[in-house]
This record gives structure tokens, C-alpha cells and sequence, in this order.
């Protein structure tokens, strides 16, 4: 687990790419491999979807958004496995590193007292989504006509299969949501291999995301092959899902029809080679080592598989920027090919995406990162609450069975938020 804070730098940008690797050109990377194995210097932060725009020129978004990047001064990292915990500061100038340690340790030594959370979690299966607060900016007719639109893209030849979207939005009436409050219960209720609480300011406003991403974007590592040090890149895509009924006998059924489902092993299928053909930009010996199988969360099972290739010997900041160049962003929230159906969607969906579909996480240094896509993914201001989710549009789908895959995604997070409102009512 990380906690940064005290940025030394901050990238806030539309065109962000090419600034990310001049910085990280810049900067020294001198820390010992074996003593810290685990990211210690770099850049924390998120692209939003529209970044592709300045991948692919000729793609153009509704309107910019920006991505926001925070380079670490102190860091906090705790090694669940070995149960030790890592005080760490960075600096661009010479400084008095000790005492500044010093003040981190008095800080994290201070009692933080918690209200203790108590609440029962509950596949909202039977929840009236008319009674959450919560509205979507398409609606349902809107949402399954995008579909059929969606669809004759396909029939059209243009693209083989295309990921849609809309928002889950509820207004704050009275004071906003506690962003930890949502945090903690998140991390409870849906635990993920991703989990974040993200902090910035944008037009002078602040924002968080908070989430709970079970699918990478990409990430990288180092590894030593035939006596040399290499980077292996490694994409996991997820295309495939099913609602759990959270009665044992009754997934395991769920779980053999998902992997017959021919609509949905087709969409994996092509997701599989769409990361194939995007990591082949930038890495040789590309493999699936791991192949269709399927992982359970919360409230829906999925289809995964993994894909890994190395690195083809590039500097550190190439090493970072053309792997998120030529991953991003994922093919599991875009579609294939991926240049026509991300055209596909910002032609169709109502407005920009933002954060969603976009990809948050470290960009080391040393030439490796390790980055979640933004799904399972909240973004809070003052005024209100943003949840966005969608699913995956190939020749056969059913619109009314699209818009449900959109609920079933973002049910969990509807979840949490009608417990945190619960909660915070309540507390003093």
C-alpha cells in the first residue's frame, strides 16, 4: 500500500504524454533495486479517456480533459506480506531528509480515531434504482437507441465490437459525502486488486476518485532473463460478465455457462488479441500464459486473461510513455479496432468521459508502472457524485440486456454510497 503526499511537482495537462516523459528524462532514479524493490520515485496520478485523443490526433473528444500527475516528495509504504512499513522522501534539492522523517513518523504516530463502521453489506438486488438519488444522463430509452446505433457501426463493418457508457449522477443537497467514509467502506464491501483514494484540484475546485478497480490497464516489472535485466509488460483483460447470486452452488453453474457463453467468449476473444496486437508496438516474445479463466468479485463474476511481452530495450521515460502510448487506452473499455471504435464513441455517448475508461496509477523512474483502469470508479466534488459504467456492444447484443449490464456494474458503488449516506447521518 502507498500514501503520497507533499507533491514536488504537478503535471495538469490535455497533452500530457510528452511532458510525463521529459520529466522523467530529467529526474534521477538512483535507488537501490534490492534494498527498495517496490515503486519509490515518480509520478502518481491519472489520464483520463480523452489522453487517446493526443495519442491518435486524428481522434477528437467533445472537449479536453485533463489528466493530473503529482510527482512524490514523501511516500509511505507498508509490505503487507513482511508486515514493515517504509517512511520515504524525495527531493529535487539537497534538504535535511532526518528531520523531515522524524516529523512523518510523529505524524503517523498520532492516534487517528475512527468511528468503528458498522453496516451490513447486501447484493442490492432488490433495490429500486428510482429511490437511490441517483440519475442517469442518458436515460433508458436514450441508452438502449445508443445500442442499436452502436450495433449498425457493426453491421457497417466499422468496428467488430464497441464498449458504451452513461452516468450515474446524484446531486448533493445538504453537505457532500465523505470521501474516506466511501473509501472505507469500498475497500470492505468490494475488495479489488486496484484500490484508491485520489486527491485534486481542478479549475480551482477540489475533486476526489475513489474506487475499486479489479482490471490493470498495463503495468510493468523488472525482470532478469538469461543473466540481463529486462521489463516485462503484462495486460489483463476482462470482457465477460455475469451477476453473482452469492449462493455457492448457483455460481458455480453461473460460472461454467460464462465460459460457454458464446457472445461473451467472443468479446474476450477479440479483447485477447487487441492486447496482443497493442503490446507487439512495443515488446517482443509476447505470450498468454494464463487464458480464459474466470475471477469473482462482489456483485459479478468475469472472464480474464493474461498477456505479457518484453520490453524492446528503450530509456526509462521511453520505457514508460510508449507503453502507456501504445496500451492506452484499454481495448476492454474501447473496443476493436480500437482507433474506429473509440471514434465509435465519442461520436455516440452523450458527453466526454473523463475519468472513466482512463487509467490511474505510479509511472516509476525507473522505467516501470503499474496502472489500473478507472472502473468500479467514483468521482466526488461539492456539488455532486459521478459513477460511470457500460458493456460491451458485439453484433448480437440485446439493449435491454446492455443497459442491466450497466446497473450490475455499478450497483456495488450505488451500494456503498446509500450505506455511507447511512452512516454519516448518523455519526456525530
Amino acid at each position: 500500500s502507498f500514501i503520497g503526499f507533499n507533491a514536488l511537482k504537478t503535471i495538469s495537462s490535455s497533452k500530457v504524454l510528452e511532458e510525463l516523459r521529459a520529466e522523467i528524462t530529467n529526474l534521477v532514479d538512483d535507488v537501490d533495486e534490492e534494498e527498495f524493490p517496490f515503486f519509490t520515485k515518480g509520478f502518481v496520478g491519472f489520464f483520463p479517456f480523452e489522453t487517446f485523443c493526443e495519442i491518435e490526433p486524428s481522434v477528437k473528444a467533445k472537449k479536453e480533459e485533463k489528466a493530473f500527475l503529482y510527482l512524490v516528495g514523501n511516500l509511505i509504504v507498508f509490505d503487507h506480506v513482511k508486515q514493515k512499513l517504509y517512511l520515504i522522501q524525495n527531493s529535487l534539492e539537497r534538504e535535511d531528509f532526518k528531520s523531515n522523517l522524524e516529523e512523518v513518523e510523529t505524524l503517523i504516530n498520532e492516534p487517528m480515531p475512527l468511528e468503528r463502521l458498522d453496516f451490513k453489506s447486501e447484493a442490492n438486488i432488490n433495490h429500486d434504482f428510482e429511490n437511490t438519488g441517483f440519475y442517469s444522463n442518458t436515460g433508458e430509452e436514450e441508452f438502449k437507441k445508443l445500442v442499436e446505433k452502436a450495433k449498425q457501426h457493426i453491421y457497417e463493418g466499422n468496428v467488430f465490437q464497441m464498449v458504451l457508457s452513461h452516468k450515474f449522477i446524484k446531486d448533493f443537497k445538504e453537505k457532500p459525502l465523505d470521501s474516506f467514509l466511501l473509501y472505507r467502506i469500498l475497500r470492505t464491501v468490494n475488495p479489488s486488486p486496484y484500490q484508491f483514494l485520489f486527491n485534486y484540484s481542478e479549475n480551482g475546485k477540489k475533486k476526489t476518485l475513489v474506487g475499486s478497480s479489479p482490471e490493470m490497464m498495463v503495468k510493468s516489472r523488472k525482470v532478469v532473463i538469461d543473466g540481463k535485466k529486462e521489463i516485462k509488460a503484462q495486460i489483463s483483460p476482462i470482457a465477460g460478465t455475469y451477476r453473482r447470486t452469492h449462493d455457492a452452488k448457483k455460481d458455480a453453474a453461473l460460472k461454467e455457462k460464462l465460459l460457454n457463453d458464446e457472445k461473451e467468449l467472443a468479446e474476450h476473444v477479440m479483447l485477447i488479441d487487441l492486447a496482443r496486437n497493442d503490446l507487439s508496438r512495443v515488446c517482443r516474445d509476447i505470450e498468454v500464459p494464463e487464458k480464459i479463466f474466470v475471477e469473482t468479485y462482489s456483485h459479478v463474476m468475469h472472464i480474464v486473461s493474461n498477456v505479457t511481452g518484453i520490453l524492446n530495450p528503450k530509456s526509462k521515460a521511453d520505457a514508460v510513455v510508449d507503453l502507456v502510448k501504445a496500451a492506452f487506452p484499454a481495448g476492454t473499455l474501447s473496443g476493436t479496432p480500437k482507433i474506429e471504435a473509440i471514434k465509435s464513441i465519442l461520436a455516440l455517448e452523450k458527453e466526454s468521459r473523463g475519468y472513466y475508461g482512463g487509467a490511474i496509477g505510479y509511472f516509476g523512474l525507473d522505467g516501470t508502472l503499474d496502472t489500473a483502469i478507472m472502473i468500479r470508479t467514483m468521482q466526488l466534488s461539492q456539488e455532486r457524485l459521478v459513477i460511470q459504467a457500460g458493456g460491451g456492444v458485439v453484433a448480437d447484443s440485446e439493449p435491454e440486456k446492455e443497459w442491466q449490464e450497466t446497473f450490475n456494474k455499478a450497483n456495488a458503488l450505488i451500494d456503498v454510497v446509500l450505506m455511507a449516506e447511512t452512516i454519516q447521518k448518523t455519526q456525530k
